[in-house]
Formats: structure tokens, C-alpha cells, sequence
């Protein structure tokens, strides 16, 4: 057992230091003003004191531990109360225990969307998601462009949006699926609590797959619903619009159905996993059940049931990388102008040439701190008792049941694409590109906790439930509190300047987007361009174009400066630079004709 706090308490000092050199770093920006990517901000700011307090926290509870004389609530695990209805649960008597688990997380959660993330899409990734979202709910696969605002797209669109010149229209890059599956919940008025609901469903699914795995230890789903659910990643996550929700929730539904071992549970899991790969991105659920299928090939020799995922998941593939150009179709779009797919990545062919020649690129020294920042983050968002239980578990690796060292595996073969493609996340709460895993992690630290009990003499098990429990009591109590502070905090100041943005009375708002940190993230539309004021980016229009726009519309520029008083940050730079590239803007303006 020391062995084991010993390798949690330097896997925590690692990501300390990581968080107290970004931190560093971070102090030098003048105030009001930051120059870091979202990425190192965040652990700056949100993580560094978390990961102080748990870098001291874990020797005095370690050392409190050998006390037998704790409260009860915590010599038990903080969760005595729970426990035996989650036993009787498990034994079939009575689901109450399991019902109330979810009922309180969908109301934490639902409550969360609107309390701490203001029903607000913060990041270009939520924000497409809703824009995809209105696109279909409009009976649309891919939005048509008005014609005389088309030439003025890409001052317009937000970050991720494919504008076909071909044409005319555009679309996120994404697979449709999730924004299709919010579109039906938001037909029965149910659409923003669609994250929080299919939260609930994953604290179902997760204590289904460990009363499966251990029909004889009722106490494995009682931690792994704890473990899953106190997590500050799952709960967070589960308030905001990421479709990395229903992700996990595939994920575990998938999992649920293969692991049946029944044909008629393959099956389903087949179709589960049809609609994955067509929910956000492709590999998510390629890279998620690639062990599994491995092992149905490879080890169980089912020839013909892997001959069936893989023409299944095959067809699911083609569709979902040349989804626009059967959108197209289907949509019985006509050719507007001609030479326009090379200007934008807009089909199968220039999705699959933009992996290969990301994949090509030597990576650098700023991927490694992405890598130890990503590492660090999902440390610090979950469950404290995590980190020794899936330690203890991942050290009894030979004693794991095949299921478990499969969810391992899939945990590892999950950051394939992220470590060659994408090394940083840009927004998120935690690590979310391991967001589809979180129930892996859960159950494996379930089973960490069933074998130290069979493993450890009774002292040592007893500290060890004293221990994380009070890991987990603190994450409950302190963890939970915080984040839900710092994530309002951080979502605030965009959510109002948006509402102010969007607010105006004039036609057109001008936005000196390229002066505010992540400035351009503030340009938001409607994808059929019904809103009103439009939203446009002042840098990404030229003169001809901005005096047509000043003769023929009322409209206002905004700068940086306006939007500070609901606290949006200005990037970092020269103030000499900054006036400079002020007066540049406003001869532009004076230039077009247009009135500053």
C-alpha cells in the first residue's frame, strides 16, 4: 500500500509542476489581458491551486489513515448510507438506491446547464454543434448560403465551418449524429437537458456493467456509479453542450450490449456502434472498440461475427467521411460556381487528405507539454479516489477479468489519434478527448477496489477504505464546489458579451474579433442568416466590401475595450502595437465610408 501512495502522490506532483509552470508563466500577462492558449490558461487558472491542495492533502489523509478512530461516515468510505441499498439494489430487490443516483445527477446536471453554464455554447466545438443542430431542425442537411451574403462567408462564419464554393453552402465538419439526436429531443421541448439526460443514463449503465462483471459484489457498482459520478469531468461536462456526453453514453450502451455474449446483444451493439461512428468524429468509437474486436477476431475466432461488424461499421465509415457528399445529393443541390472544393475541405476525399498530411507532421517540444497538460487536467478533474484505486488495479494486471483489461486497452488505443493528430484539446473541462473512457476508468477502479480487498490484510484494506473515502468526501465537499465556481466564472463574461453582441439594435455589428482573446469564438449566426444584427469579423473584410456593407445597412463597431466591462480579455501585446493597429482599423472604416 505505501508503494502505491507513493506513485499517486508523484503522479500528482507531476501534474503540480505542470500546472505551476503555466502558472508562472501566466503571472507575467498584465491584467485583463492573456497570451496563452486556452489550454495552458485553464491549467493556469483553474487547476494549479486544485493540484496544490491535492499534492498536500494526500500525505496528511494518507497519514490520518492508520487512525482507526475517524468518523464513521469516513471510516466507512463515505458512502456507509449508501452502501447496503446498493447491495439489496444489486441483489433485485429494490433499483431505488440506482433511480435516486440518477435522478440526482440529472438534476445536478440540469440545474449546472443553466446556473453554471448559462445554456451558453462557450466553445467553437458546442457552437457547431447547435448550429448543426437549427440546420437540420430546418429540414436542412447542409445550410444554403444566401446569395448576397455568401461573398462575406468567411467574415461570418466561425472557426470549424466548411463553406463550399461549389455550392454555396456551409456546414460544420463534423458527423451530423448527436446534432440529429438533440434536434428529436428538442422537438419534445427536452433539447437543452438532452446532455444531463443521457448523464443519467451512463450512472445506469455503468452500475448494469459492474453488476454483470461482478454479480457476486454488490459493492463493485456502488464505486463505480461513485467513482463515475463524483467525477467534477462527468458532472461539468454534463451541464454544457459537448457531444463527448453522448459519446460516454454510446460508449457504455455498446459495452452493455457486446459484453451480453448473447447474438442478439451483438447485434444491437452493432447498431449502437453505427450511429457512434456517425455521432461527432470517426475515430472516437473506432479507436474505443478496437480491443474488443480484436479479441472477437483474433482470440475467440468468431470469424463471422467480426465479418459482420466489420461490413457494417464498414458502410457506417463510408457514410459518415462522405456524409456532405450524400448531403448534397440528397439535398439535390445544384453547382453554383465551379473550382470551389479545393478552397475548402468539403467532402470524403479532403477529409481523408487533411488526416494523412496531419499525420505526416513532425511533431515538436510544445506537443510534449500539450501531452503532460492533457495528462495533468484529467488527473485533477476526477474523482480523487480514482488515481489509487486504478493504480492498485492496473497492478494486479494479471488477476483483472478479460473484460476490464480490455477496457484498459481501450483507454490506450482511445489516445492513438489524439497523440499523432491532435496533441491539445483547445477548450474543455478536463481532459474531454477521454471523455468517451470515463466509464472504462470507473470500472477499473471498481475492480482496484474488490481486489485490494481480497489482496490486502484486513488493516491495511481498512486504511484503504478509510483513505479513499475521504479522497472521495473531499472531491464531493470541495472539488465539485470549486469547478462549478471556476467554470461559471470563465463562461460568464462570453455568454453576456454575446447576449450584448446580440442585443443591438443596428443591422450589422463590426467586431474587432483578432484584439479579444479568442475574439472570433464571439461570431455566431444564424446558419440560415435570419438573425439580427449579423455578426462580422472587421479583420476578414476588405474595403470594396465594407463600403457596400456601410451604404446599405445601419450597423456599429465594437472593440475590444467595449466588451471589457463584462470581463472578455484583451490578447496580450505592445500597447504601442495596439494603438497602432487601432488607427489601422478605423482608416479601413474611413477608407469604406463607414462611420466610426
Amino acid at each position: 500500500m505505501l508503494a502505491v501512495f507513493k506513485l499517486c502522490w508523484i503522479i500528482v506532483l507531476f501534474c503540480f509542476l505542470v500546472s505551476f509552470f503555466l502558472y508562472a508563466i501566466n503571472r507575467s500577462a498584465s491584467s485583463g489581458e492573456v497570451f496563452l492558449q486556452i489550454s495552458y490558461y485553464s491549467i493556469a487558472t483553474q487547476d494549479f491551486a486544485w493540484l496544490a491542495t491535492a499534492l498536500a492533502l494526500l500525505p496528511a489523509l494518507w497519514t490520518l489513515s492508520s487512525r482507526s478512530d475517524w468518523p464513521a461516515q469516513i471510516q466507512s468510505g463515505a458512502g456507509a448510507v449508501l452502501r447496503s441499498k446498493f447491495g439489496r439494489f444489486l441483489a433485485g430487490s429494490r433499483p431505488r438506491a440506482l433511480i435516486s443516483a440518477c435522478v440526482l445527477c440529472l438534476a445536478v446536471t440540469g440545474a449546472g446547464t443553466f446556473l453554471v453554464y448559462h445554456d451558453f455554447a462557450l466553445s467553437m466545438d458546442e457552437f457547431m454543434f447547435r448550429f448543426q443542430t437549427e440546420i437540420l431542425k430546418q429540414g436542412h442537411l447542409v445550410a444554403p448560403v444566401p446569395e448576397d451574403w455568401f461573398p462575406l462567408s468567411h467574415a461570418l462564419r466561425p472557426g470549424f465551418l466548411i463553406v463550399n464554393q461549389e455550392y454555396h453552402f456551409w456546414a460544420p465538419g463534423y458527423r451530423p449524429g448527436a446534432a440529429l439526436i438533440y434536434a428529436v429531443f428538442d422537438m419534445v421541448g427536452l433539447g437543452t437537458l438532452m446532455n444531463p439526460l443521457l448523464s443519467a443514463g451512463c450512472v445506469w449503465l455503468v452500475a448494469a456493467l459492474a453488476a454483470r462483471e461482478w454479480p457476486n459484489q454488490p459493492q463493485a457498482a456502488f464505486w463505480a456509479v461513485g467513482l463515475l459520478a463524483v467525477s467534477p469531468q462527468f458532472l461539468i461536462t454534463g451541464m454544457t453542450p459537448y457531444t463527448m456526453t453522448a459519446h460516454l453514453f454510446a460508449s457504455l450502451l455498446w459495452l452493455y450490449f457486446f459484453t451480453s455474449g448473447r447474438l442478439a446483444g451483438h447485434l444491437a451493439a452493432i447498431g449502437v456502434g453505427c450511429i457512434a461512428l456517425v455521432l461527432h468524429h470517426i475515430h472516437v468509437h473506432l479507436f474505443f472498440a478496437l480491443p474488443f474486436l480484436l479479441r472477437l477476431l483474433f482470440i475467440e475466432r468468431r470469424f463471422v461475427l467480426s465479418l459482420a461488424y466489420a461490413f457494417a461499421y464498414g458502410l457506417s465509415c463510408l457514410a459518415a467521411v462522405f456524409w456532405m457528399d450524400i448531403a448534397v445529393w440528397l439535398q439535390g443541390l445544384e453547382p453554383v460556381a465551379a473550382g470551389g472544393a479545393a478552397a475548402e475541405i468539403d467532402g470524403g476525399v479532403g477529409f481523408i487528405r487533411q488526416a494523412l498530411r496531419s499525420g505526416w507532421e513532425m511533431h515538436g517540444w510544445e506537443d510534449l507539454l500539450f501531452w503532460a497538460v492533457n495528462i495533468s487536467r484529467f488527473v485533477a478533474w476526477q474523482n480523487l479516489a480514482v488515481l489509487p484505486l486504478a493504480v492498485i488495479a492496473l497492478r494486479r494486471w494479471r488477476h483483472m477479468p478479460p473484460n476490464i483489461r480490455l477496457l484498459a486497452w481501450s483507454i490506450a488505443t482511445s489516445l492513438i489519434p489524439y497523440i499523432l493528430l491532435m496533441p491539445t484539446q483547445g477548450h474543455g473541462w478536463g481532459y474531454r478527448y477521454l471523455h468517451p473512457v470515463l466509464g472504462n476508468v470507473a470500472l477499473i477502479a471498481a475492480f482496484g477496489w474488490l481486489s485490494a480487498r481480497t489482496s490486502l490484510p484486513l488493516e491495511g484494506w481498512q486504511r484503504l477504505r478509510r483513505f479513499t473515502g475521504a479522497l472521495a468526501l473531499v472531491t464531493l465537499c470541495a472539488g465539485l464546489p470549486l469547478r462549478a465556481i471556476q467554470v461559471e466564472a470563465f463562461v460568464r463574461p462570453f455568454h453576456t458579451a454575446a447576449k450584448y453582441l446580440a442585443s443591438r439594435a443596428e443591422e450589422l455589428v463590426f467586431l474587432d474579433a483578432a484584439g479579444i482573446w479568442y475574439g472570433h469564438d464571439l461570431v455566431r449566426n444564424d446558419p440560415l442568416m435570419r438573425n439580427r444584427p449579423k455578426i462580422l469579423a472587421l479583420d476578414m473584410i476588405d474595403e470594396a466590401k465594407l463600403a457596400r456593407l456601410c451604404a446599405e445597412h445601419s450597423y456599429v463597431t465594437v472593440y475590444a475595450e467595449t466588451l471589457r466591462q463584462f470581463g472578455i480579455k484583451r490578447l496580450a501585446g505592445d500597447e504601442t502595437e495596439r494603438q497602432t493597429r487601432r488607427r489601422d482599423l478605423k482608416r479601413k472604416l474611413a477608407n469604406a465610408g463607414c462611420e466610426d
